[in-house]
């Protein structure tokens, strides 16, 4: 069987991006321990694209969906390496969240 580009792209997200020697690091989130990839750069771009009057994010990071026992949204409150947040951002691609967190007030 011949494989495709996005089977590629699956093995080396699992083997080299969520590997916690390369890029990932495990987080606490609520009361799981999930592998995750922050990325400044992307949080940078996020914030200066925003209208004027929004929060600015304080952390992106990526996570595989399978990795969450209850789906994520906008608005729900998350404890995230033992600090309360409130998601600002999310969207799927993939398989993977892109999660954008504020600090909950």
């Amino acid at each position: 069987m011949r494989r495709k580009f996005k089977d590629f792209l699956r093995t080396d997200l699992e083997k080299v991006f969520f590997n916690e020697d390369e890029f990932a690091e495990f987080m606490k989130i609520d009361n799981s321990l999930i592998k995750v990839i922050i990325d400044g750069d992307k949080l940078m771009e996020y914030n200066s694209t925003l209208s004027e009057g929004l929060t600015e994010g304080e952390l992106l990071f990526y996570a595989k969906i399978s990795e969450f026992e209850e789906d994520l949204f906008v608005g729900k409150e998350i404890v995230y390496s033992n600090s309360y947040y409130i998601i600002s951002s999310v969207s799927e691609n993939e398989g993977l969240y892109t999660v954008v967190l504020v600090a909950k007030q």
